[in-house]
């Protein structure tokens, strides 16, 4: 299961290492081989960039189970809860950066541009003013069970009222936040997948300068379908309300290996299987020693 101190940290170091590694096989192709084109850097970069954002969610949710752990405000709560908030509302946004970015048509950067502002200004909004922020920036830890293991559910404040706070205005409220994320998250997706589709339909020749690009996407279309299926299994596994942002960013930390893996390929399929084992070993080891220190 995954509602733990071990669970989160050992998600995030497993990420860490994954995105650090396969940044280094980036630049070193990169470097060293001519038919790596920059734009295939670049769109690795910014996947594997995009993975970390996502796995700094494990972090706050460690921080919250210290906290949890200690009966204590070993950091702040309110500078966890503002921290979570930012990281999980602004992925659709960095999400639509990153199409800018990676298309090639201006419709489609006009597009992905106008809603990262779109999702940048709300947040902003959020912030400005849905007060008291001690109200909903929060990230809480409840029990749920001690059956096999003691497992506690990680609960975002963000996007859903509770007894102390009952804020749903249209406009910035906890229903607007909620309303706000699964609409430009879809949206980013979508924009992506049209960038990639250019790139692919690309005339750049043969050889490995395709097959670079073609691994690029493929890593983006990989990470995008195996999160995807991390929401339905988070929306199965998540048993207290206001959970399932917690499980589905632990689970899509298995995407983040699984397309560092295909970027790993551009050096050997040895390679990327030496790779994986590795980075799931150590997530395996770190989660077991954690789970008995905790």
């Amino acid at each position: 299961m995954c509602f733990s101190l071990g669970a989160s940290l050992s998600a995030f170091f497993a990420a860490l290492v994954a995105v650090g590694w396969t940044y280094g096989v980036i630049l070193d192709k990169y470097v060293h081989d001519a038919a790596f084109a920059r734009a295939d850097a670049e769109s690795s970069s910014l996947l594997i960039g995009f993975a970390l954002t996502i796995a700094f969610v494990q972090l706050v949710d460690a921080m919250a189970h210290t906290n949890a752990l200690a009966k204590r405000c070993v950091f702040p709560k309110y500078v966890v809860g503002t921290v979570g908030y930012v990281f999980i509302a602004l992925q659709p946004a960095a999400l639509a950066v990153v199409a800018a970015i990676v298309a090639s048509t201006l419709y489609v950067r006009v597009l992905a541009i106008l809603l990262a502002l779109v999702g940048l200004g709300h947040v902003i909004l959020c912030l400005s003013l849905d007060a008291p922020l001690s109200n909903w920036l929060r990230v809480d830890v409840k029990h749920v069970t001690n059956t096999p293991f003691k497992i506690c559910a990680v609960v975002y404040g963000f996007f859903s009222p509770s007894k102390d706070y009952a804020n749903n205005a249209t406009v910035y409220g906890s229903y607007s936040r909620f309303v706000m994320y699964f609409t430009t998250l879809p949206l980013a997706t979508l924009l992506l997948a049209l960038a990639l589709v250019e790139r692919l339909s690309e005339d750049t020749g043969s050889g490995e300068g395709n097959a670079y690009r073609n691994r690029a996407s493929y890593a983006w279309a990989s990470f995008v379908s195996v999160s995807a299926i991390g929401f339905v299994v988070a929306s199965t596994m998540s048993q207290t309300p206001g959970h399932i942002g917690s499980v589905w960013c632990l689970v899509s930390n298995a995407a983040t290996v699984f397309a560092c893996a295909i970027l790993q390929a551009a050096i050997g399929v040895e390679a990327a299987a030496v790779f994986a084992g590795v980075v799931v070993m150590a997530w395996v080891v770190l989660f077991a020693l954690m789970s008995v220190i905790s």
